[in-house]
């Protein structure tokens, strides 16, 4: 699969200001659409899951009837056999896994743009005062109605150092998705 070429635009007011507005573009027409949906895979055993893991060809899969204790093992596993996946999001109520399987065209997506931030934020004097938290796991921000255990994690993160207030949730998280829909990336960024 070719990569595709990717077109880059970001602006920044002041070195007061904050607000960035980013475009991303895809100029090669062979890229991948960011229509393509996945399949929602029954987890049954551990072994069943890698199996699923090390044999698919696409960068998102999605899991269902994933118990705490499951993913708890799976994580646990991931780290012995130091898998390069990322679970992307786990919600413990739903029983859902989003995981993804990065590869060049997915890591290029996220990297490019974290990189042309970086770059703002280096210009408006602030680089030591950020941290770069790469695709850290983060548990979902405390609200209502949300049980504890549901977690996630971003292919590129960063926050402001030190964090205000104690806050231990990234200030800026990317997203990619090389073969996952527009509104699934969305929904992504909401939670």
């Amino acid at each position: 699969m070719a990569s595709p070429d990717l077109v880059t635009s970001v602006s920044a007011s002041t070195p007061t200001s904050t607000s960035i507005r980013v475009s991303l573009t895809s100029t090669n027409s062979t890229a991948p659409s960011l229509g393509a949906e996945t399949e929602t895979i029954t987890f049954v055993t551990t072994e069943a899951f890698w199996n699923v893991i090390n044999s698919t060809k696409q960068d998102i899969l999605t899991f269902q009837y994933v118990s705490t204790q499951d993913f708890n093992r799976l994580d646990q596993e991931r780290e012995l056999r130091r898998r390069k996946i990322r679970f992307r999001r786990y919600n413990a109520e739903e029983r859902f896994l989003i995981v993804v399987i990065p590869g060049k065209p997915h890591e290029r997506l996220h990297l490019r743009l974290y990189r042309e931030i970086i770059k703002y934020i280096d210009r408006m004097g602030l680089d030591d005062a950020w941290n770069d938290d790469g695709a850290t796991t983060s548990p979902q921000r405390p609200g209502p109605q949300r049980l504890g255990g549901n977690r996630g994690e971003g292919d590129s993160s960063g926050s402001p150092y030190p964090q205000p207030n104690g806050r231990n949730w990234p200030t800026l998280v990317i997203e990619a998705g090389d073969s996952s829909s527009l509104e699934k990336l969305w929904a992504d960024m909401r939670w």
